[in-house]
């Protein structure tokens, strides 16, 4: 007779996201997600107030990964250079920034750019936060 056993020895930790070291990375991708409800304070531009909401998270994000993640950033910078898509958006945001210099409308054209710039960090801000930890997508 089998038993169905599983010997606790050899079982890996149960990852939690309510461990004390996830709370910061957790509460920052939240802080991205939070986005939406950000209202546009009756603006010109109705999107503005939530690019200038994001610009501050990034920096928050940033401070955090260059003081406590920087041995994170080394070790995803190989795993995010050596894939495909990365490379494809590197290009596509190269390209873009030299079509502001044939833009008819100069201005637009780096207020475009530097939303295209934004969410490519987002781009590389979460997913540094979450390398080694998708287990935080549950909550």
């Amino acid at each position: 007779m089998k038993t169905n056993n599983t010997n606790k020895a050899n079982k890996p930790a149960e990852l939690v996201w309510h461990d004390t070291s996830n709370w910061a990375p957790l509460i920052l991708i939240m802080l991205y997600g939070l986005v939406e409800f950000i209202p546009n304070f009756d603006g010109a531009d109705v999107m503005g107030a939530q690019w200038l909401y994001l610009s501050g998270v990034h920096l928050l994000t940033g401070l955090y990964l260059l003081t406590f993640g920087i041995n994170l950033i080394k070790g995803e910078l190989g795993i995010i250079s050596g894939n495909v898509i990365t490379w494809l958006l590197i290009s596509f945001v190269a390209l873009a920034g030299l079509s502001m210099i044939w833009a008819i409308n100069q201005v637009e054209s780096m207020v475009t750019y530097a939303r295209l710039l934004t969410t490519v960090l987002i781009f590389f801000q979460v997913g540094s936060l979450l390398a080694g930890r998708w287990y935080l997508l549950k909550p």
